[in-house]
């Protein structure tokens, strides 16, 4: 008896995989940025498919789309690494989604590269969601070490949007600024076009963006619906 095994494309449902050609169209690369002194790189902006990855991850456990955000994220650790502290989730959204983004990213980062992840950080129970604040608006997230956190360590979270959260764990992990800690992310919110030299300050002295991969936008390409997708807006 012969079978045919079909694949969907994670981010949209339709049957090829792991992604579509329309949503690896939809990527976008991600930049680099300064966040608190602290060097922060992202493979995609958080755009298309990569956006739906994430959201995906966040809120339904998908994690084929977290399998294949870590393999992009992958090639960014440094080789210098010591270890990789997830960024931990509110305990209220945690409780309430049944998974920590940055939990399964590290350790999935972990298995593929061999550097240990160290859980380092307690966050609070709840903060105000971060995209779509003003500055003026941003509320700080205080973390604070559950264990101590060696040089070089790397931070690791799912989105880099306003910069304050990634912020809040590195005061808490390298308060001095002395110590090498590093951040990756899935993804990085900005409103940059592709291919500017500059953006806005993200809680650092100096802010920058480069391409960190060499994806390039695809004019008019189109993105779908996911077929899962939810009614409610899904955001923090």
């Amino acid at each position: 008896m012969a079978y045919v095994v079909v694949m969907w494309c994670i981010a949209c449902g339709r049957p090829s995989g792991p992604l579509c050609a329309s949503c690896v169209d939809s990527l976008r690369p991600g930049h680099t940025s300064v966040v608190g002194n602290s060097l922060a790189v992202a493979p995609f902006a958080h755009l298309g498919a990569a956006a739906r990855l994430v959201r995906l991850m966040k809120y339904r456990r998908l994690m084929a789309a977290a399998s294949y955000l870590v393999d992009a994220m992958a090639d960014l650790v440094p080789p210098d690494a010591s270890c990789l502290v997830p960024v931990p989730r509110a305990v209220v959204r945690r409780a309430r989604y049944g998974i920590d983004p940055a939990g399964v990213l590290a350790a999935g980062l972990a298995a593929r590269t061999g550097i240990p992840m160290v859980e380092g950080l307690k966050g609070p129970v709840w903060w105000p969601q971060r995209a779509g604040r003003g500055r003026s608006r941003r509320s700080p997230v205080r973390f604070r070490n559950s264990r101590p956190v060696p040089v070089r360590a790397v931070l690791v979270d799912d989105v880099l949007t306003t910069g304050a959260t990634v912020l809040g764990a590195l005061v808490a992990v390298d308060p001095t600024r002395d110590r090498g800690v590093r951040v990756l992310t899935a993804t990085s919110v900005g409103t940059m076009r592709h291919g500017a030299n500059t953006a806005p300050n993200l809680g650092g002295d100096v802010a920058s963006k480069s391409p960190r991969n060499g994806l390039r936008p695809a004019a008019g390409s189109a993105t779908a619906p996911h077929p899962l997708a939810h009614s409610r807006k899904e955001s923090e």
